[in-house]
């Protein structure tokens, strides 16, 4: 769509399957005032569609597939579906951290009946009458919609003239058995927890916090500095998705938060915070036909333009010439360079955490005095330019200020009390810019759609989308609470329609929700410590990159060397550097994108200049980046059936068991495998391979592996282990790299 019409609607389009809950919604209610159920109901009851056998035992449910394959079952001596109080139990902050209380209300199912058939019988609806209940029915329909995937829709339906309203009124819950042996994956971006089972997961994306169960460092900045930190399962970018390793899965529809609970063995328990809900269970005989099932119903990203991944993405600051030398640097070194991101065009100060940027959306002449020629030079010189958006403003400013004209126009995001929800945000308070109101879109729009027009630069990072207050008032009359995600979903699409008015441009976000990584071109996982844990450091990216694949962002990388480094006395003291900067560098090599960052506090952090071996290193793996372009180039034509550049073992190995338990390496594409160095002072680390013939690409050795099995590697300050199939396009592409780019040899490693 041409982001005219985007703009011109009178309220923001929510998601298709959003409208076909509504009238699917609408639609139940009709069909019930039409079949009315007679009295009575029955405690069995069976149903075939074409490829389905549907079977109910009083509450339960079993739904097998022709093949003998069951689709979804309830636990035994427990309801599919029930009505529910739940209870998020959640604790404010920077973070909002859940620990949700499902209380299903068992007592109050009634007799079960079925009351409406579909055409051909593909679809099938119920209607349970409630006792001693505040609603008078619960709907269920049931719906094949192909040959191995059935929709079931919920509702709960009328009010009782005699039972007293309460909470469980306004909520359901779904029980799902589990197989012996089943494992989950999904719900989004997960950088902590690659498995999902024995733990608690709510879809509310939002600022992920730092620390995330990293000790003490996380105790301690939740409880003394505002919930900072979050926990294990804090996400940017949360996707109510769910992939098992016995090849099934399942959506729900929702734009609010809802529950995953998989603490118990034997079962999940899906809890929407709503009075409906709508759910696809899906059948293949691949983990790839999963995803490629999810791509169909929600599209994939758009395709990424040949030129962001030629070369390193150098994410450089500070003015225009401080910029030209840097660069000048950059080729004496002969760095490959696809282009430069420059996020502080609009200026930057000091704050207690970092350096910041001014959100006040207007070019920082003093920085950048020739901002529309300096990017026409870079362009000239084959360098791309990106800059940077977000839809907050910073409260204060000088001269012009966005804040109050955004304002006293009524454009931003309100408390209850209708003035401007201002927000701390270390060390200065911002506001957000409202997207349902359609002056406030007209309006961002416009001052985004100014900055490219200004000068050719070619797409930006799309920042900063998660931190909608809960108790927030927004211009269609919604809460926070009930438009948390939409916001984020409304975002991704406005940057959508305004990068497709540049010719291969490029967007890029970190927050996401149920379907809005169709409107971008890629992702980058967030703001991780300078540290090397699985909780927020390196090795977090590696879980992130496994996991945010299977929901749809299928482009996604880390910032080079983490952003934040923090330093508490006796408490942490993380910081980039020298060996966590390169072990980072080789790494992102075999990423799809290949980007730097200063970081919160650049001069107190390792950065690609440095010094000089740390210099050659980092061109030097722009140079192996690079060459690895043709064999990238086919991964990125893979995103458009749906498939993810980053894959984790288990995604191309589905059959072995021990694939699904590897969270510490992962492939690019189905020939590559990288085993990063994710500790410190490292001479070996375990690699797990699968069948066939691998060369580890640096050492140039062959690994003819006729069962899979784990090997200690042995490892070296240089690089890091990488394995290819023999006689593969990456084989060969990196083989030629590496013997032209032999590793540079500090003065004291000679």
């Amino acid at each position: 769509m041409h982001a005219a019409f985007l703009l011109s609607s009178s309220r923001p389009q929510a998601l298709p399957t959003w409208i076909k809950l509504g009238f699917g919604s609408a639609l139940c209610l009709m069909m019930l005032s039409w079949h009315t159920p007679e009295p009575g109901g029955s405690d069995h009851l069976n149903h075939q569609t074409e490829h389905f056998t549907i079977h109910w035992q009083q509450h339960g449910i079993q739904i097998k597939h022709a093949s003998g394959r069951v689709l979804v079952e309830s636990p035994p001596e427990a309801p599919f579906i029930s009505p529910a109080a739940v209870n998020d139990h959640a604790t404010l902050g920077t973070t909002i951290r859940f620990k949700p209380q499902i209380t299903p209300n068992i007592a109050a199912l009634g007799k079960i009946q079925k009351v409406k058939l579909g055409a051909l019988n593909s679809s099938v609806m119920y209607a349970i009458k409630l006792h001693n209940f505040c609603r008078e029915y619960l709907l269920i329909t049931l719906k094949e919609i192909h040959d191995r995937a059935m929709v079931i829709s919920a509702e709960l339906s009328g009010y009782s003239a005699h039972e007293p309203f309460h909470a469980s009124c306004e909520a359901l819950a779904i029980a799902v058995r589990t197989e012996a042996g089943e494992s989950f994956v999904g719900l989004g971006t997960q950088p902590t927890l690659l498995h999902l089972n024995g733990h608690t997961f709510t879809t509310l994306s939002q600022e992920q916090g730092h620390g995330r169960g990293l000790q003490p460092l996380t105790w301690i900045s939740n409880r003394f500095a505002g919930g900072v930190a979050g926990d294990e399962t804090t996400s940017y970018h949360t996707v109510a998705h769910v992939l098992s390793n016995h090849m099934r899965s399942w959506w729900l529809y929702s734009e609010r938060h809802a529950h995953f609970d998989f603490s118990a063995e034997d079962q999940v328990i899906i809890a929407p915070t709503e009075p409906f809900f709508k759910v696809r269970f899906n059948l293949q005989d691949s983990l790839k036909g999963l995803v490629q099932e999810f791509a169909q119903e929600f599209g994939t990203t758009k395709p990424m333009p040949p030129w962001v991944h030629r070369g390193a993405m150098m994410g450089l600051q500070g003015g225009e010439q401080h910029i030209y030398n840097t660069l000048e640097d950059l080729r004496a070194h002969n760095t490959p360079m696809a282009s430069v991101w420059i996020q502080d065009w609009l200026g930057s100060f000091q704050t207690i955490i970092g350096q910041r940027l001014i959100w006040n959306w207007r070019t920082d002449h003093k920085l950048y005095p020739h901002w529309s020629t300096f990017v026409q030079d870079l362009d000239q010189q084959g360098l791309r330019v990106l800059s940077y958006f977000n839809p907050r403003v910073k409260n204060r400013c000088n001269n012009i200020c966005t804040f109050q004209m955004a304002k006293q126009q009524g454009y931003l995001v309100k408390t209850k009390l209708g003035q401007p929800y201002l927000i701390g945000n270390g060390g200065f308070n911002f506001a957000k810019i409202d997207l349902f109101h359609i002056g406030a879109r007209h309006w961002l729009a416009q001052l985004i759609r100014t900055h490219f027009t200004q000068a050719p630069i070619k797409g930006w990072m799309a920042d900063f989308s998660e931190a909608l207050p809960l108790d927030a008032v927004l211009a269609d009359g919604t809460t926070g609470m009930a438009s948390h995600n939409r916001y984020i979903y409304e975002w991704s699409r406005l940057n959508g329609s305004l990068i497709d008015e540049i010719d291969e441009g490029f967007v890029f976000m970190r927050g996401g929700v149920l379907g809005s990584h169709r409107h971008v071109h890629g992702f980058w996982l967030g703001d991780q410590l300078t540290s090397w844990d699985h909780y927020d450091g390196l090795h977090s990216t590696v879980i992130g990159l496994i996991t945010s694949g299977l929901s749809g962002a299928l482009v996604n990388h880390s910032d080079i060397g983490g952003l934040s480094n923090i330093r508490i006395p006796l408490v942490a003291h993380i910081q980039r550097t020298k060996e966590l900067f390169l072990r980072w560098t080789q790494l992102n090599a075999f990423t799809p994108i290949f980007r730097t960052h200063e970081g919160l506090r650049p001069d107190h952090a390792h950065q690609f200049n440095s010094d000089p071996h740390t210099f050659k290193e980092f061109a030097r793996y722009a140079r192996i980046f690079t060459s690895l372009f043709p064999y990238r180039q086919q991964l990125v034509a893979a995103t458009q059936q749906g498939l993810p550049m980053v894959r984790g073992m288990f995604f191309e190995y589905p059959h072995l068991e021990a694939a699904w338990h590897i969270d510490d390496q992962f492939m690019l594409g189905d020939q590559l495998i990288v085993a990063p160095v994710l500790t410190p002072a490292a001479t070996h680390r375990s690699v797990w391979l699968p069948p066939g013939c691998w060369i580890e690409v640096f050492s140039q050795t062959t690994y003819n592996i006729a069962s899979a099995r784990s090997l200690q590697i042995k490892v070296a300050a240089d690089h890091i282990p990488v394995f290819a199939l023999q006689h593969s396009l990456a084989h060969r592409l990196l083989t030629t790299a590496i013997a032209a780019n032999p590793p540079y040899l500090a003065p004291d490693e000679d």
